[in-house]
């Protein structure tokens, strides 16, 4: 099936535009919501459900977690991404799959830009490839620097990896959100940091003593960004020996006047023990970039309840890279940044 009859045209969207917003991507994205909350139940449902949802702000090695319960989410934290799993499913990242109220906004030659109908956060958007092809970030680095930019500051946007959070890893695909309760993205600008480069046009650094093992690089220049991001995944790959071509990882970036902050997160593995557990020692959590980056999501009521502290501590090591690798795949980036 083509997109073309997926896409909503300029009059179909302008009853939704806001007076005076202007012609830019984030104005046409606020009317896309407008017009399929207006028009689609799916989404309206999942809007009042994570209006609805609960939190409970948890402090982990002093950092702020936000464990979010909103029973909705369990269909993508709970979602078999095994090889036969996949194959016994209609991909719902297609044209001709998605539900028949669901629109979207053409993004490029290669995406289509949809609303999340189970949303973590405000204005939680998919933004799809317009092919069916795996997920995978090689090629698509671009796209994520340049998506950010488009959307403006207000806005968030990730990469999950196929085995790191991404409910369809079999179509590429990105996320976006406003970024008003990623706790990560306050802390930044506060936390105690090691500095790993420090140009004109760009820094890398890793946060001291937090909760989990991240590196952010924050530059100016689109070209000096893409290069020190490919390398660094390279660099990871060869870290971790990923016996495929991607290492797992989740990426989240934001963009000011002054440019972007890559937040990149390598992973050791894709859900935690506590994921597979029984009793009261399972958990249902299953963590992706939004969850690293502080918005935990447990659909589960009990779980939700019960979870603590030293859990999700014992939850983000589990998950993410240790410290030994990390400090050697820092030191590399290094390396690589000063030759």
């Amino acid at each position: 099936m083509s997109w073309i009859p997926r896409f909503l045209s300029a009059p179909a969207l302008a009853p939704y535009v806001t007076p005076g917003a202007g012609t830019g991507l984030q104005a046409r994205v606020a009317a896309l919501l407008a017009q399929q909350h207006e028009t689609w139940p799916m989404l309206r449902a999942g809007t009042v459900a994570l209006a609805a949802a609960q939190y409970r702000s948890l402090q982990v090695n002093g950092s702020e977690v936000l464990a979010q319960y909103n029973p909705q989410r369990l269909v993508s934290t709970a979602a078999q991404v095994d090889a036969p799993s996949i194959r016994a499913r209609r991909c719902f990242l297609c044209a001709e799959h998605l539900p028949l109220e669901e629109r979207g906004l053409a993004w490029g030659e290669d995406f289509v830009i949809l609303c999340n109908p189970f949303p973590i956060l405000p204005n939680h958007l998919v933004i799809s490839a317009r092919d069916h092809i795996p997920q995978a970030i090689a090629g698509s680095y671009g796209a994520l620097l340049d998506l950010a930019a488009a959307l403006g500051e207000a806005y968030w946007v990730l990469y999950n990896g196929p085995a790191c959070g991404a409910s369809a890893p079999d179509h590429l695909h990105l996320q976006a959100g406003t970024r008003a309760l990623l706790p990560i993205l306050h802390e930044v600008e506060h936390w105690p940091h090691q500095q790993v480069v420090q140009h004109v046009d760009q820094e890398v650094f890793a946060l001291t003593g937090y909760r989990l093992q991240v590196l952010i690089a924050r530059g100016s220049k689109r070209s000096t960004l893409l290069a020190w991001l490919q390398h660094a995944v390279a660099v990871l790959a060869a870290v971790t020996r990923a016996s495929d071509h991607e290492p797992l990882l989740n990426l989240l970036v934001t963009c000011e006047a002054t440019g972007w902050t890559v937040y990149v997160f390598p992973r050791a593995r894709h859900r935690p023990a506590c994921y597979f557990a029984e009793g009261e020692a399972k958990l249902t959590v299953s963590p992706a970039a939004l969850d690293l980056a502080g918005v935990l999501v447990v659909p589960d009521a009990d779980h939700f309840t019960r979870i603590r502290a030293q859990d999700i501590a014992r939850i983000y090591a589990e998950v993410t890279l240790d410290a030994p690798r990390f400090a050697q795949w820092m030191e590399q980036c290094r390396d690589h940044a000063c030759a």
